[in-house]
């Protein structure tokens, strides 16, 4: 068998034709006016690559478009907390400890914002008048400022009407794809900002994508009270045992027998995530050979972990240092990270890692030199 290190080419997306064509064919949409203001939810399972399948559908892409990320927590019911994860970054809020200089970094990018705007008339001026209400998401106050001066129960709705002209004004500059993942985990307030939003959408050049997994009730997720006519639901079912078999032929670079293809198909029950984890643990112990032109499994594989994570526990144990410590750096980032951030945090190192976690599917790559974990 052909020496493969751990580092091996991650098996492409197998399975997902159809839906990534129908993300492209969306995002060509919304590029071209046409069907804009459309909402689709991905619904998977933990592994089953609804992460993945909205990075390589954008990136296949060269179509320009403002790329949005926010992200729901399971633990964090922060008010509009998802919405401040992506604030957060937009103005450069954790670069400078000093009150005083990220207030003038925030300021700079609203005057900077409405400057290239091709929208000029109420959103930019709703913009400016409120802009006070944005800075308090990410922990910003100017005295006698419109946020100062309401009351508690004005908040709500005029964040919400802040946030929806920020957006506006935004998607005049460019078309704006807002990836909200995990919105099952999301924030009343945060539900309550999508709600108005998918209801005001109307033909505005904005697009969400939206990730979650079913509740115990199995209920489809919906910002709306009823799904409207113009958005879809993607839902993603693990493999099937042929598309399992042309992944573990993939990452195998050769054909599999129907031993090994069996085995992985029942010990990952055609969870993609798990699939790969399983198949590279397998080359990394030698547990896999080739005989008469097939890839098989030995009989030593009775000794393998009897649970996927422990598998994938192992096969983070066996990492190269670089990449096992930028996993622990990377994690203390957040799900999503910059690769400038984790230049500075560990190093030029970091570098080399990171392009080997991509291949090993620890992380994928957002663009612009933003990932985000698998």
């Amino acid at each position: 068998m052909q020496k493969r290190n751990l580092f091996s080419k991650s098996a492409t997306m197998l399975g997902r034709e159809d839906e990534r064509s129908f993300i492209k064919e969306n995002v060509k949409n919304l590029i071209e006016g046409e069907k804009a203001g459309k909402v689709i939810y991905i619904c998977g399972e933990a592994g089953t690559g609804k992460s993945r399948l909205i990075s390589e559908s954008l990136n296949e892409t060269d179509m320009k478009f403002e790329r949005v990320f926010m992200q729901c927590d399971s633990v964090l019911k922060k008010s509009f907390n998802a919405v401040s994860y992506f604030l957060r970054e937009y103005f450069n809020a954790e670069d400078s400890d000093k009150m005083e200089d990220k207030k003038r970094v925030f300021e700079a990018r609203i005057n900077q914002l409405i400057d290239e705007s091709k929208e000029r008339g109420e959103e930019s001026n709703e913009l400016l008048r409120k802009q006070s209400i944005l800075g308090a998401l990410i922990g910003l106050r100017w005295q006698n400022s419109f946020y100062e001066k309401i009351d508690s129960k004005q908040i709500l709705e005029n964040t919400i009407s802040v946030l929806f002209a920020f957006f506006k004004v935004l998607s005049s500059i460019q078309p704006v794809i807002i990836i909200a993942e995990d919105v099952h985990w999301a924030d009343f307030e945060t539900k309550e900002f999508f709600r108005y939003l998918t209801k005001n959408l109307n033909n505005e050049k904005i697009m969400i994508i939206a990730t979650y997994r079913f509740d115990d009730d199995g209920a489809i997720f919906s910002f709306s009270d009823e799904m409207r006519d113009e958005d879809s639901q993607i839902m993603l079912e693990n493999l099937s045992l042929e598309n399992c078999k042309k992944a573990v032929e993939e990452l195998l670079s050769g054909r599999a027998s129907k031993k090994t293809t069996d085995y992985v198909f029942e010990k990952s029950q055609g969870n993609p995530f798990h699939i790969e984890a399983l198949v590279k643990y397998l080359i990394d112990e030698k547990y896999i050979k080739q005989d008469k032109g097939e890839y098989d499994i030995s009989a030593d594989a009775a000794d393998i972990p009897a649970s996927i994570s422990s598998v994938i526990t192992a096969r983070i144990d066996r990492m190269e240092e670089s990449l096992r410590k930028s996993v622990l750096w990377a994690s203390v980032l957040g799900r999503e990270f910059e690769k400038s951030m984790m230049l500075l945090l560990a190093g030029s190192d970091a570098a080399t890692a990171i392009k080997l976690g991509e291949e090993e599917s620890v992380w994928s790559c957002l663009g612009n030199d933003k990932y985000i974990f698998n």
